[in-house]
């Protein structure tokens, strides 16, 4: 019988903590740019201080991220 694999719902602020700490590692930090009513996230990379990716989702950030 298959399995489906278990999916655990986390709300954005935990997965913020958890993305930061792991980007932390590589030198990458996650930025929150607020403009009236919209919320985009911007990484950045700490080690040369400069811009890596504007409009990150943070979700597809997560499957990728180190540690994961």
């Amino acid at each position: 019988m298959l399995k489906k694999p278990l999916t655990v719902t986390v709300n954005r602020r935990a997965l913020l903590i958890r993305l930061e700490r792991a980007l932390k590692k590589d030198g990458r930090k996650i930025r929150v740019d607020r403009i009236g009513q919209h919320t985009r996230y911007l990484l950045v990379d700490t080690k040369q201080n400069s811009l890596v990716e504007v409009d990150v989702d943070l979700e597809e950030l997560a499957h990728w991220a180190p540690g994961n």
